[in-house]
């Protein structure tokens, strides 16, 4: 059965809640406990939610996130084209945006936004995000690549356009980061449920 889940901070529960949820039936929620640094917390709360999957498949989103319309269905469309793979529903490549849809190395990847792992995949990336030597540990998007890639996925397929898109939220690890981190591609933003934002004023 392929999941849907979403890491979030109680400080999001309302677009998580309001609008997330209203457009994915059965979304579960990974929940920050809120009790460790920002960027250890991220890497933490993303084992967390891996591990709450299991082995089944899972379309992995982070809370700050906005949906294409059809999000649910397009994206369980994706899973089901690429059972074994890892894919990537986020760009801010414009060499994604050049060349279009397809094969990327996954030590090209930026950004956790959106991603679905195959069945089999989430434990095993959480086992080796674990197995990662404490000192090296830094935050969610720079230790998931090369769990993926010690788990047996030196490329995923990426998307384009992106399926989702940076809804223009202050970074929870540095907020120093821009906020209008969007992708170079992204069409039909479901607004239904969604609060305004400058990046995605409506």
């Amino acid at each position: 059965m392929l999941r849907f889940i979403v890491q979030a901070v109680e400080s999001r529960r309302s677009h998580v809640e309001g609008y997330l949820a209203r457009h994915i039936p059965g979304l579960e929620i990974a929940w920050s406990d809120g009790t460790k640094p920002a960027n250890l917390d991220t890497r933490l709360t993303l084992v967390k939610g891996l591990r709450m999957a299991g082995r089944d498949p899972v379309v992995w989103l982070q809370d700050d996130v906005v949906l294409c319309k059809h999000f649910a269905l397009l994206s369980a469309q994706v899973a089901a084209e690429h059972p074994r793979d890892v894919v990537k529903l986020f760009s801010r490549r414009s060499l994604d945006l050049a060349n279009g849809e397809g094969w990327r190395p996954t030590r090209d990847w930026i950004n956790n936004q959106g991603f679905i792992l195959p069945a089999g995949a989430a434990e095993a990336v959480a086992d080796s995000m674990d197995a990662q030597p404490r000192e090296t540990w830094v935050c969610d998007d720079i230790d998931l690549p090369p769990a993926l890639v010690a788990t047996g996925f030196p490329r995923y397929w990426q998307t384009v356009p992106s399926l989702v898109d940076h809804a223009g939220m202050v970074s929870v690890v540095d907020h120093r980061r821009a906020r209008a981190r969007l992708a170079k591609w992204f069409d039909n933003l479901e607004t239904e449920g969604l609060a305004p934002t400058s990046e995605h004023p409506q």
